[in-house]
Parts: C-alpha cells; structure tokens; sequence
C-alpha cells in the first residue's frame, strides 16, 4: 500500500448519524469514492481515517502495525469501540457480547492461537461436506422470497435472504 494523505476537500463522513445506521452500504460506498483514506467521525466524535478499498484494506489487515484491540495501542483508550458501534445500529444489548470479544477483537499471539482453532474446523474437506446443506437453505430462502416481495416486487434481500 502506497502512503496517501486523506482527502482534503471533503467533509469528515459521519458515523454517528442516523444514515450510517440505517444504509451502512451507502456510507462505505461514499467512502470508496471520496478516496482512498478519508477522514471520519466515530462514534464518540473523535476523528478517524477510513479506508475501504480492498488492496489497502488488506494490506493494512496484515500489517503488524495496526492493532484492533484498542488496549494495545499506548495511551490509547481500552474502551471498546464495536461494543458502542453495534448498540448505535441497534443490535439488541443482550446479543452485543456475542459479537464483541471475539477472534476480530485480539491481535497477534492470541489472534494467530484463535485461528488456528478456527482454521481446524474450516478446512476445504468440512467445507465442501457442508455445501449441500448451505445450498438446501440457499434454496428454501430464494423459494420464499415472493412472499415477502413488496407490490411492485422488490425483496429486501439482506432482511429476508442474508
């Protein structure tokens, strides 16, 4: 990934706004057509880089640098961010811990001790094994589309398929 600077002519994009929360698809797509990086507002109004195009985004994924787990960063402060992220997209409070804590949350050795575990169980034979099974629900949840199809036949597709 080469060094970029974010976008100056554009105006910090918002995460705390209700836009965010009701069409993130459409907030990560004006991300990737301001730039590169750009400059953002989290949650707690501090201000962020944002980057969402895939070879930079890989490239800082694999880059030791980057931390997810903001107790590894010095000074920085250990709340956590995905925690308050998931309650502002209205992820039922009970159900926040499930999805916090978890293997995107830790950084290096007990990243690397968590895949491993994970790797074990996904491997390319389980995989296939479970095919027939996903296409089955595959299958049954695009049979039942029309009847959640709207009168001029449109289907929320991430509410009634994904």
């Amino acid at each position: 990934m080469t060094t970029t600077r974010p976008q100056a002519a554009h105006e910090p994009i918002d995460l705390r706004g209700p836009e965010f929360a009701e069409d993130p698809f459409r907030t990560i797509e004006r991300i990737r057509s301001a730039g590169r990086v750009v400059r953002g507002r989290f949650l707690d109004n501090s201000e962020v880089l944002l980057v969402a195009g895939d070879e930079d985004v890989r490239s800082i994924l694999s880059d030791r640098r980057f931390v997810t787990d903001p107790a590894n960063v010095p000074g920085g402060d250990p709340g956590n961010r995905r925690s308050e992220m998931l309650r502002v997209l209205g992820v039922r409070s009970d159900l926040v811990s499930y999805l916090t804590d978890t293997i995107l949350d830790k950084d290096g050795v007990d990243h690397v001790r968590l895949r491993k575990l994970v790797s074990r169980t996904f491997t390319v034979r389980r995989v296939n094994e479970l095919r027939p099974r996903i296409r089955r629900a595959a299958e049954e949840l695009l049979a039942a589309l029309p009847e959640h199809a709207d009168d001029d036949g449109t289907v929320d597709l991430l509410k009634h398929f994904a």
